[in-house]
């Protein structure tokens, strides 16, 4: 008897551990860009792709991430003029992006390990940020880009608003 009030005690106690590791972190989404912004040299904040871009933050459940951002309306060749990009470079005034994994180091910062994009300089590399969640408003960014703002618009196992 004993030995079952023993089981059913540690049962009981780990019931709520693996309640907790079974719900999604708190990033784990799809989140619309609100604003994207960048600090120039001087600390003034810029919109580098516009007042008014497009696009989503998606962090799935199993850990992978994919980062779409473009001006809209959209200019140069993707308003439909002919396409003759030479570089990223070039693009990089239209459209921003990039893919990989991530890590969350805390309730506050998370790790981006960039696997691909439009930067070449973030391939390969490990892209710390941070970041607050605000009811299902997400501001994420580093120094050089403090105001990314995302609104929720879908999280795993959850209907689309």
């Amino acid at each position: 008897m004993r030995l079952a009030t023993s089981a059913s005690l540690i049962l009981l106690l780990l019931a709520p551990a693996t309640e907790a590791q079974s719900r999604p972190a708190p990033l784990v989404g799809t989140w619309r860009v609100v604003r994207f912004c960048d600090q120039d040299s001087s600390g003034a904040l810029v919109d580098p792709l516009g007042p008014n871009p497009t696009g989503y933050f998606v962090y799935t459940s199993t850990g992978q991430l994919s980062i779409q951002v473009m001006r809209t309306p959209p200019a140069g060749p993707l308003a439909g003029e002919p396409v003759h990009v030479g570089s990223l470079s070039e693009l990089r005034p239209f459209y921003f992006g990039y893919f990989g994994t991530y890590t969350i180091l805390s309730d506050s910062a998370v790790v981006h390990h960039v696997r691909g994009g439009t930067l070449p300089d973030y391939i390969g590399t490990d892209q710390l940020r941070s970041y607050s969640i605000r009811g299902d408003t997400l501001s994420i960014g580093a120094p050089s880009f403090p105001c990314r703002v995302l609104i929720r618009v879908r999280q795993d196992g959850v209907p689309p608003y």
